[in-house]
């Protein structure tokens, strides 16, 4: 994109790459100073409780005297890729098995009988 192209203008240019124009002239805004302060908490909570997730978190930054909404330390772990280290994945797996049981039931009753 060039603004000062003698040919084309800046609307052409845009029409033709595909680009919306208000995109070109869009400056994003940096996280606030709060907001810095309460990463550096989060980070520095997370390496000592992985498992902590956004509930947590907030309850934890409370005792800390920072009441926040837990909407906002959810947003705030997300833009840091942080993601509570828990038994998520079993949950699926135990679903997984309890469906298969509930479909193979004659399964368990044989799986049973070998086990006496």
């Amino acid at each position: 994109m060039e603004r000062d192209h003698p040919g084309l203008s800046i609307r052409r240019q845009c029409e033709l790459l595909g680009v919306n124009r208000a995109g070109l002239y869009y400056e994003p805004v940096g996280e606030s100073e709060e907001n810095l302060l309460l990463m550096r908490l989060l980070d520095e909570q997370y390496t000592r409780a992985p498992f902590y997730g956004s509930r947590r978190m907030t309850e934890w930054l409370a005792t800390q005297g920072h009441e926040v909404n837990r909407k906002r330390i959810s947003r705030l772990m997300q833009v840091m890729g942080l993601e509570a280290v828990c038994l998520r994945s079993w949950i699926g797996h135990l679903r997984d098995l309890v469906g298969f049981l509930k479909d193979n039931s004659d399964w368990l009753v044989k799986f049973g009988e070998q086990c006496r």
